[in-house]
Parts: structure tokens; C-alpha cells; sequence
């Protein structure tokens, strides 16, 4: 379970577990539904200049429907109750068209993970309150790292990135599992003025599941 942070995706867990819950009212014989939500910021400095800003946030629902010995497999971004419901209903009766695969179904309960283990650390909730002041700032500082350093430099590109992974899983054979990533990382790409008109090019990146981890500076040099 997720403990302690600054986010709460009961909202879409709830819908996963309702797709789960319609799907075997009207009939199928087993459902996994696989929920992945994800917020990705980048920052691009080329030119001197802000090259590029991008903020994007995805939500998907997977289901893998198992229904008369056949396997269907199909996805939705609209995660609002209504949606899901007819989502549901037309993915079984669509599954009902495909060949019969009766080797594709869930796994035996048994060989299921049950209990609770000590969190794997992946996550820092500190992304949720990083200003984007300071993404800006760690782009452009990358960037000036080798601006005008070198008269060989003809180009250099570099690209401030953060995201977060959140994937839960439920089944109707009372599988539940959660998990959820942080990633923080800085890219420098450059080309340099080479020998015989050769323009030679290269890139160099550090990346960090956690904000103390992370250490941009020298990744330009690198590069």
C-alpha cells in the first residue's frame, strides 16, 4: 500500500474495480484490469533560449478479458463511471468474436504474492513540490555548462525531465497490488565541429529515482 504521500488515486482505483465488477456481471469468466497513471514535465534548452516546455498527465484503464475459452485485451482513457460501464460491455462482447485461445488465462491463485514487504524506496513525493522555477533552472544551467566554452561546439541541446509511474492491478480472483516510481533526469546532446568537415555528435545523462540522488552538474562536460 501506498503510505504516507501527497496523492490519492482512490478515484480511478475505485473505477478499475468496478470494470472488474461488471465484467463478471454479465458473464465473463475472469477479468484483470490494469490502471497506469503518469505526469511527465520536460524543460529543452537550445539557443540560449527556452526551447521547449511540456507538462503532459495520462490515465489509462487495461482490461484482459477471459470469456468462453477466448482472451481479449483492450484499453480506455475516459475513467468516469458511465464510460466505463458500456467500455466494459462492448470489450465481452467483442472478445466473443475472437479465436478460441483456452491456454490464455489468469494465473492460479496460488502462485499470487500475499502479505506485505518493506517499500522499495522508488518513490519521492518531494517531485509533487519541486518549483518549476528550479526544473527551468537546472535546463539552463546544463546548458551554459559548455555554452561557449568551446569554439569546436556547433550545437547543444539539453532537456530537464521528471515524472511519476503509478500502476495498480486488480483481478477477480482477488489479486491487488500497487506500485509507484519517481524519475528525474537530465540529457545533453551536442555536435562539434570535427576533422575533414566531420561533425561529430553525442549525448550524456544522469537520472535519479530521488531529488538527493540527483546530480545534474558535469553531464554537459560529459557529453
Amino acid at each position: 500500500k501506498l503510505l504516507n504521500m501527497k496523492i490519492n488515486y482512490n478515484n480511478e482505483k475505485e473505477v478499475a474495480s468496478k470494470a472488474i465488477e461488471i465484467a463478471r456481471r454479465i458473464g465473463a469468466n475472469a477479468v484483470r484490469a490494469q490502471l497506469e497513471i503518469s505526469t511527465n514535465n520536460m524543460y529543452s534548452v537550445a539557443n540560449r533560449e527556452l526551447e521547449r516546455l511540456q507538462r503532459a498527465d495520462d490515465r489509462s484503464l487495461y482490461i484482459h478479458i477471459f470469456h468462453k475459452g477466448r482472451y481479449g485485451f483492450f484499453s480506455t482513457n475516459r475513467l468516469d463511471i458511465t464510460s466505463i460501464e458500456q467500455f466494459v460491455k462492448d470489450s465481452v462482447k467483442m472478445t466473443e468474436f475472437l479465436a478460441q485461445d483456452s491456454c490464455r488465462t489468469l494465473p492460479n491463485p496460488d502462485y499470487y504474492y500475499k502479505g506485505s514487504a518493506k517499500d522499495l524506496g522508488q518513490f519521492d513525493p518531494y517531485i509533487f513540490e519541486l518549483p518549476d522555477t528550479k526544473r527551468r533552472e537546472i535546463a539552463f544551467d546544463c546548458y551554459n555548462e559548455i555554452a561557449d566554452k568551446d569554439k569546436k561546439l556547433i550545437y547543444a541541446n539539453s532537456k530537464y525531465e521528471d515524472s511519476v509511474e503509478y500502476q495498480y492491478m486488480v483481478d477477480s480472483q482477488g489479486f491487488e497490488g500497487e506500485s509507484i516510481q519517481s524519475f528525474y533526469t537530465i540529457l545533453m546532446e551536442c555536435s562539434i565541429e570535427g576533422e575533414n568537415g566531420m561533425k561529430p555528435e553525442s549525448y550524456w545523462y544522469e537520472s535519479a529515482m530521488n531529488y538527493k540522488d540527483f546530480n545534474p552538474k558535469g553531464c554537459a562536460t560529459l557529453a
